[in-house]
């Protein structure tokens, strides 16, 4: 099964998701080693950057306007205690210089994604996270009070691991629906880093 529309214009990670990154990323996310943060971020930056110098390549002085972090359950951060992805957002953020909003919540709990097929992922993204709507709108309208409309809005959406693209979809989804209802003209691109492809 694959998705009909994809709201992403493109997707990079830093590195394959192997036997080390999956270690790391448990003593990171389910054992609380948070000490891993900065070394997972620096990883990410460097993904940043590379994006950054094949996108100005093609289409010459390019840049984002904002990090949003993939957001996590309630549940899920009680239990781990942090956001991963907020985390490593923060770390491109402060690199790149750019703001990090928090554009987006879950709207729901759901099981871990890890446990599940292609098709239950895609199935059980839909509909899982809204765009935060006053969030966005704050940073639209700041945003448009000193850039042209013209110039098409980029923005950086940032997750821990990219599996089938069912999440960060479905979050550029939620970004899309949200900035549309505030300015229906907008020009949006949104782009996917995330640490780790499987």
């Amino acid at each position: 099964m694959r998705r009909d529309v994809t709201f992403f214009t493109a997707s990079r990670s830093a590195v394959r998701y192997d036997e080390t990154i999956r270690e790391w990323l448990a003593q990171y996310k389910y054992r609380g080693n948070e000490r891993l943060a900065p070394l997972l971020g620096r990883f990410l930056c460097s993904a940043y950057d590379r994006l950054i110098r094949e996108l100005r390549q093609t289409y010459g002085d390019i840049r984002f306007e904002a990090v949003i972090p993939v957001p996590v359950s309630a549940e899920r951060r009680m239990e781990r205690g942090f956001n991963q992805a907020e985390q490593l957002s923060a770390s491109v953020a402060v690199h790149a210089g750019l703001p990090l909003v928090h554009g987006l919540v879950r709207v729901r709990h759901s099981g871990k994604q890890s446990y599940k097929s292609r098709i239950d992922r895609i199935q059980d993204t839909k509909t899982l996270f809204a765009g935060e709507a006053s969030v966005l709108e704050q940073f639209l309208r700041y945003r448009l009070s000193c850039t042209s409309s013209s110039i098409p809005l980029r923005l950086l959406l940032v997750d821990d691991i990219y599996t089938t693209g069912s999440t960060v979809n479905a979050c550029a989804e939620a970004v899309t629906t949200a900035l549309r209802r505030i300015e229906p003209s907008l020009s949006l691109e949104l782009y996917v880093l995330t640490l780790a492809r499987s």
